[in-house]
C-alpha cells in the first residue's frame, strides 16, 4: 500500500535485495489496497505469473493471510521499523 514515490526510494537505497524480485505492483497502480484480493488479481495479470509462482512479504497478518488464502506462498514480517 506504499506510494510509487516510498517503492523507488525502497528500491535504490537495497537494490541488492530489490534484484531478487521479479515486479513490484503498488495499490496505487492496481487501484486496490490490501488486503483485498483485487491488488493480487492486478499483479497475476500484469506479471503473468499465477499464486503458487508468487512470495508475498508483509507486516499486517491480515494481508498475509489474505495472500494465503488465494495460494500464495506469504511471511509475516513481524519487525517492519523504518518503512512505515
Amino acid at each position: 500500500n506504499w506510494s510509487s514515490e516510498k517503492i523507488k526510494q525502497l528500491m535504490q537505497e537495497h537494490s541488492n535485495i530489490m534484484a531478487h524480485f521479479d515486479g513490484i505492483v503498488t495499490a496505487q497502480e492496481a487501484q486496490a489496497r490490501k488486503p483485498d484480493p483485487a491488488i493480487f488479481e492486478y499483479l497475476f495479470n500484469r506479471y503473468a505469473v499465477n499464486a503458487g509462482e508468487t512470495t508475498f512479504i508483509d507486516d499486517q497478518q491480515d494481508n498475509v493471510i489474505a495472500a494465503q488464502k488465494l495460494g500464495i506462498t506469504s511471511f509475516h514480517l513481524a519487525d517492519s521499523k523504518g518503512y512505515d
